[in-house]
């Protein structure tokens, strides 16, 4: 698969690459450190169960830690870049790529955050479009992310 191509086949934004391989590496963390507590629990492990949760405690988890620490400062770095003059879509566009990708938060939970006055009355056909309204917030802070990071380019 192309690097900037999506697993449904369009064509990804740099910021949107960027942001979601930043998620799939805190989801692998987490993860790999529920896999590793859990195995811990073991009573008596065998031999290549101690040597997984070895491998788990001093490499994999390690390295992906750094991964995430690297791949996140540079994501904080560029999302800051979207905060602009505080306008109510500035501060919504900022807010929704740190939902989705620094907090790992669904759809509707972004949509409840944005909007908390109107989600818990809201009926489904209105939240529906209030997740709609976030997507169009999401998208506008893609393309100012890659607007950011063009201009960082040259």
């Amino acid at each position: 698969m192309p690097r900037n191509t999506s697993a449904a086949g369009e064509r990804q934004t740099e910021a949107a690459r960027l942001l979601n391989e930043y998620r799939a590496i805190l989801q692998n963390n987490d993860h790999l450190i529920s896999g590793l507590e859990v195995m811990q629990k073991i009573p008596e492990p065998t031999i290549s169960q101690r040597a997984r949760m070895k491998e788990l405690e001093e490499q994999l988890i390690p390295d992906g830690i750094q991964k995430e620490k690297v791949l996140g400062v540079r994501i904080r770095q560029i999302v800051a870049g979207l905060q602009g003059e505080g306008s109510l879509p500035e501060i919504r566009r900022r807010t929704v790529i740190e939902l989705r990708y620094l907090s790992q938060l669904e759809w509707p939970q972004i949509a409840e955050a944005l909007y908390p006055d109107e989600w818990d009355e809201a009926p489904l056909k209105h939240r529906k479009y209030l997740i709609r309204q976030a997507f169009r917030y999401h998208a506008a802070a893609l393309e100012q992310l890659d607007e950011l990071l063009r201009a960082g380019d040259q």
